[in-house]
Protein backbone atom coordinates (compact mmCIF):
# COMPACT_ATOMS: atom_id res chain seq x y z
CA UNK A 1 0.00 0.00 0.00
CA UNK A 2 1.39 3.15 -0.97
CA UNK A 3 1.70 6.24 1.66
CA UNK A 4 -0.12 9.42 1.40
CA UNK A 5 1.26 11.66 -1.20
CA UNK A 6 2.58 8.72 -3.30
CA UNK A 7 1.32 8.47 -6.61
CA UNK A 8 2.18 5.67 -9.85
CA UNK A 9 2.71 6.51 -12.82
CA UNK A 10 2.61 3.17 -15.32
CA UNK A 11 4.01 3.16 -19.35
CA UNK A 12 1.46 0.70 -20.91
CA UNK A 13 1.74 -1.00 -24.69
CA UNK A 14 -0.44 -3.65 -25.75
CA UNK A 15 2.89 -5.93 -27.09
CA UNK A 16 5.68 -5.78 -23.38
CA UNK A 17 7.46 -2.79 -22.56
CA UNK A 18 10.54 -3.04 -19.95
CA UNK A 19 12.15 -0.45 -18.29
CA UNK A 20 14.88 -1.36 -21.04
CA UNK A 21 12.85 0.34 -23.35
CA UNK A 22 13.15 3.22 -21.80
CA UNK A 23 17.08 5.44 -21.84
CA UNK A 24 18.48 7.19 -18.81
CA UNK A 25 18.65 9.87 -21.03
CA UNK A 26 14.76 9.98 -22.15
CA UNK A 27 13.86 9.65 -18.04
CA UNK A 28 15.13 12.80 -17.27
CA UNK A 29 13.11 15.18 -19.52
CA UNK A 30 10.00 12.66 -18.59
CA UNK A 31 10.28 13.47 -14.80
CA UNK A 32 11.11 16.64 -15.10
CA UNK A 33 7.69 17.62 -17.28
CA UNK A 34 5.88 15.19 -15.12
CA UNK A 35 6.82 17.72 -12.20
CA UNK A 36 6.15 20.58 -14.07
CA UNK A 37 2.79 19.06 -15.45
CA UNK A 38 1.53 18.61 -11.76
CA UNK A 39 3.48 21.79 -9.73
CA UNK A 40 3.08 23.96 -12.58
CA UNK A 41 4.99 27.33 -10.95
CA UNK A 42 6.00 25.77 -7.53
CA UNK A 43 9.70 25.49 -7.22
CA UNK A 44 9.18 23.13 -4.66
CA UNK A 45 11.02 19.89 -5.53
CA UNK A 46 8.41 17.09 -4.85
CA UNK A 47 9.03 14.10 -7.21
CA UNK A 48 11.13 11.26 -6.74
CA UNK A 49 11.38 8.23 -8.59
CA UNK A 50 11.40 5.32 -5.95
CA UNK A 51 10.13 2.09 -8.05
CA UNK A 52 10.67 0.52 -12.14
CA UNK A 53 8.92 -2.61 -12.41
CA UNK A 54 8.62 -4.55 -15.32
CA UNK A 55 6.38 -5.38 -17.95
CA UNK A 56 4.59 -2.16 -17.66
CA UNK A 57 7.03 0.57 -16.28
CA UNK A 58 6.01 2.00 -13.07
CA UNK A 59 7.24 5.06 -12.49
CA UNK A 60 6.22 5.32 -8.20
CA UNK A 61 6.62 9.26 -7.25
CA UNK A 62 6.25 10.74 -3.47
CA UNK A 63 5.14 14.28 -2.69
CA UNK A 64 5.16 16.73 -0.06
CA UNK A 65 1.31 17.86 -0.91
CA UNK A 66 -1.69 15.54 -1.92
CA UNK A 67 -1.96 16.22 -5.32
CA UNK A 68 -4.56 13.98 -6.48
CA UNK A 69 -6.70 16.75 -8.51
CA UNK A 70 -2.99 17.60 -10.64
CA UNK A 71 -2.95 14.49 -11.52
CA UNK A 72 -5.96 14.16 -12.78
CA UNK A 73 -6.22 17.54 -14.83
CA UNK A 74 -2.70 15.29 -15.88
CA UNK A 75 -5.15 12.65 -17.27
CA UNK A 76 -7.89 14.51 -18.67
CA UNK A 77 -5.50 16.95 -20.39
CA UNK A 78 -4.72 13.37 -22.76
CA UNK A 79 -8.39 13.19 -23.26
CA UNK A 80 -9.19 16.94 -23.73
CA UNK A 81 -6.67 19.09 -24.15
CA UNK A 82 -8.93 22.35 -25.37
CA UNK A 83 -11.18 21.54 -21.97
CA UNK A 84 -8.33 21.34 -19.02
CA UNK A 85 -7.34 25.10 -17.74
CA UNK A 86 -4.06 25.47 -16.99
CA UNK A 87 -1.11 27.47 -17.07
CA UNK A 88 1.18 27.92 -20.00
CA UNK A 89 3.86 26.12 -18.07
CA UNK A 90 1.65 23.37 -17.29
CA UNK A 91 0.33 22.67 -20.59
CA UNK A 92 3.44 22.70 -22.45
CA UNK A 93 4.23 20.10 -19.72
CA UNK A 94 1.45 17.98 -20.47
CA UNK A 95 2.31 18.19 -24.50
CA UNK A 96 5.66 17.16 -23.33
CA UNK A 97 4.30 13.93 -21.68
CA UNK A 98 1.63 12.98 -24.29
CA UNK A 99 3.91 13.29 -27.04
CA UNK A 100 6.39 11.33 -25.45
CA UNK A 101 4.09 8.48 -25.13
CA UNK A 102 2.86 9.00 -28.29
CA UNK A 103 6.33 8.55 -29.85
CA UNK A 104 7.12 4.98 -27.98
CA UNK A 105 3.50 3.78 -28.71
CA UNK A 106 1.94 3.88 -25.23
CA UNK A 107 -0.40 5.06 -22.68
CA UNK A 108 0.06 5.49 -19.14
CA UNK A 109 -2.28 4.61 -16.25
CA UNK A 110 -2.13 7.01 -12.89
CA UNK A 111 -2.71 5.28 -9.74
CA UNK A 112 -2.84 6.58 -5.66
CA UNK A 113 -2.76 3.82 -3.63
CA UNK A 114 -4.83 0.74 -5.30
CA UNK A 115 -7.30 3.79 -6.78
CA UNK A 116 -6.69 4.37 -10.44
CA UNK A 117 -7.51 8.08 -10.95
CA UNK A 118 -7.04 8.36 -14.68
CA UNK A 119 -5.53 7.13 -18.21
CA UNK A 120 -3.23 9.49 -20.60
CA UNK A 121 -4.12 7.68 -24.15
CA UNK A 122 -2.16 10.28 -26.83
CA UNK A 123 -4.93 10.99 -29.53
CA UNK A 124 -2.40 10.15 -32.21
CA UNK A 125 -2.30 7.02 -31.46
CA UNK A 126 -4.23 4.82 -33.83
CA UNK A 127 -7.70 3.27 -32.87
CA UNK A 128 -6.96 -0.23 -34.60
CA UNK A 129 -4.92 -2.47 -33.29
CA UNK A 130 -2.00 -3.58 -36.22
CA UNK A 131 -1.41 -0.21 -36.96
CA UNK A 132 1.91 1.78 -37.41
CA UNK A 133 2.91 4.56 -35.51
CA UNK A 134 5.35 6.98 -36.91
CA UNK A 135 7.45 8.28 -33.94
CA UNK A 136 10.86 10.71 -33.98
CA UNK A 137 13.00 10.04 -30.82
CA UNK A 138 16.87 8.77 -30.45
CA UNK A 139 18.23 5.08 -30.10
CA UNK A 140 21.02 3.58 -28.50
CA UNK A 141 22.45 0.30 -29.14
CA UNK A 142 25.67 -1.75 -30.12
CA UNK A 143 26.94 -1.29 -33.71
CA UNK A 144 27.11 -4.18 -35.29
CA UNK A 145 27.40 -3.24 -39.29
CA UNK A 146 27.11 -0.48 -41.37
CA UNK A 147 27.09 0.13 -45.04
CA UNK A 148 25.65 -1.19 -48.67
CA UNK A 149 25.15 -0.23 -51.65
CA UNK A 150 22.15 1.39 -49.91
CA UNK A 151 23.23 2.02 -46.69
CA UNK A 152 21.94 0.38 -43.83
CA UNK A 153 23.18 0.19 -40.08
CA UNK A 154 22.53 -2.58 -38.17
CA UNK A 155 22.06 -1.58 -34.17
CA UNK A 156 21.80 -3.96 -31.42
CA UNK A 157 19.30 -2.27 -28.91
CA UNK A 158 19.06 -4.99 -26.72
CA UNK A 159 20.03 -8.37 -26.17
CA UNK A 160 17.50 -10.31 -28.28
CA UNK A 161 16.38 -7.12 -30.75
CA UNK A 162 18.46 -6.13 -33.62
CA UNK A 163 17.03 -3.13 -35.57
CA UNK A 164 18.18 -2.34 -39.23
CA UNK A 165 18.61 1.63 -40.37
CA UNK A 166 18.55 3.19 -43.26
CA UNK A 167 20.73 5.98 -43.33
CA UNK A 168 23.04 8.04 -45.82
CA UNK A 169 26.14 7.86 -47.24
CA UNK A 170 27.41 10.37 -45.37
CA UNK A 171 26.23 9.78 -42.18
CA UNK A 172 27.12 5.81 -42.77
CA UNK A 173 30.93 6.75 -43.05
CA UNK A 174 31.01 9.29 -40.20
CA UNK A 175 29.38 6.50 -37.94
CA UNK A 176 31.89 3.60 -39.43
CA UNK A 177 34.33 4.21 -37.08
CA UNK A 178 32.32 3.54 -34.16
CA UNK A 179 31.42 0.23 -35.15
CA UNK A 180 31.36 -2.37 -32.48
CA UNK A 181 30.52 0.21 -29.30
CA UNK A 182 27.48 1.74 -28.50
CA UNK A 183 26.48 4.59 -30.23
CA UNK A 184 23.37 7.13 -30.01
CA UNK A 185 21.29 8.05 -33.34
CA UNK A 186 18.52 10.30 -33.91
CA UNK A 187 16.06 9.99 -36.23
CA UNK A 188 11.85 8.98 -37.20
CA UNK A 189 10.71 5.53 -38.13
CA UNK A 190 7.23 3.30 -37.52
CA UNK A 191 6.50 1.49 -34.87
CA UNK A 192 4.25 -1.45 -34.52
CA UNK A 193 0.91 -0.78 -32.22
CA UNK A 194 0.38 -4.37 -31.17
CA UNK A 195 4.31 -5.81 -29.86
CA UNK A 196 5.85 -2.14 -29.55
CA UNK A 197 8.54 -3.72 -32.26
CA UNK A 198 10.31 -0.68 -34.58
CA UNK A 199 9.53 -1.68 -38.16
CA UNK A 200 11.96 0.79 -39.96
CA UNK A 201 14.30 3.60 -38.79
CA UNK A 202 15.88 6.58 -40.77
CA UNK A 203 19.20 7.78 -38.85
CA UNK A 204 19.11 11.50 -39.40
CA UNK A 205 21.68 12.47 -37.46
CA UNK A 206 24.06 10.80 -34.97
CA UNK A 207 24.38 11.86 -31.10
CA UNK A 208 27.46 12.36 -29.46
CA UNK A 209 27.09 9.34 -27.05
CA UNK A 210 29.46 7.87 -25.13
CA UNK A 211 28.77 4.91 -22.84
CA UNK A 212 29.64 5.54 -19.17
CA UNK A 213 29.14 4.06 -15.45
CA UNK A 214 25.86 4.42 -14.21
CA UNK A 215 27.61 6.30 -11.31
CA UNK A 216 28.64 9.11 -13.65
CA UNK A 217 25.23 8.93 -15.38
CA UNK A 218 23.32 9.39 -12.68
CA UNK A 219 25.29 11.95 -10.86
CA UNK A 220 24.75 14.46 -14.36
CA UNK A 221 20.59 13.81 -14.14
CA UNK A 222 20.98 14.91 -10.26
CA UNK A 223 23.10 18.01 -11.20
CA UNK A 224 20.54 18.63 -14.21
CA UNK A 225 17.08 17.52 -12.89
CA UNK A 226 17.23 18.28 -9.13
CA UNK A 227 16.09 15.57 -6.80
CA UNK A 228 13.76 13.26 -8.94
CA UNK A 229 16.68 10.64 -9.15
CA UNK A 230 17.66 11.18 -5.22
CA UNK A 231 15.56 7.34 -4.53
CA UNK A 232 17.48 5.45 -7.32
CA UNK A 233 20.80 3.45 -6.40
CA UNK A 234 22.60 3.17 -10.00
CA UNK A 235 23.93 -0.34 -9.92
CA UNK A 236 20.61 -1.72 -8.88
CA UNK A 237 18.97 0.09 -11.54
CA UNK A 238 21.24 -0.66 -14.32
CA UNK A 239 21.21 -4.33 -13.13
CA UNK A 240 17.37 -4.64 -13.14
CA UNK A 241 17.71 -3.63 -16.68
CA UNK A 242 19.96 -6.28 -17.55
CA UNK A 243 17.98 -8.88 -15.90
CA UNK A 244 14.46 -7.54 -17.03
CA UNK A 245 15.25 -6.47 -20.64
Amino acid sequence: MTKPGTHEFRIIRDGEITPADLNVADLGPLLMNLGQAVAGDSKTEFLSLTDVKNKCVSLMFTSSNHLDTEWEELAAYGADPAGVKLSPKRRRACEFVNQFLSNIGSTAELYKSDHKIGAISPKDLPENKGSLITFRSSLYGMLLKVGGKEPKAFIQHREDYLIACDISKELARELAIRLYERVGVKGVGKRDYDTGKIINYQILSILPYQETDPAKAFAFLRANFGNHFAGIDPDEFVQELRTEG
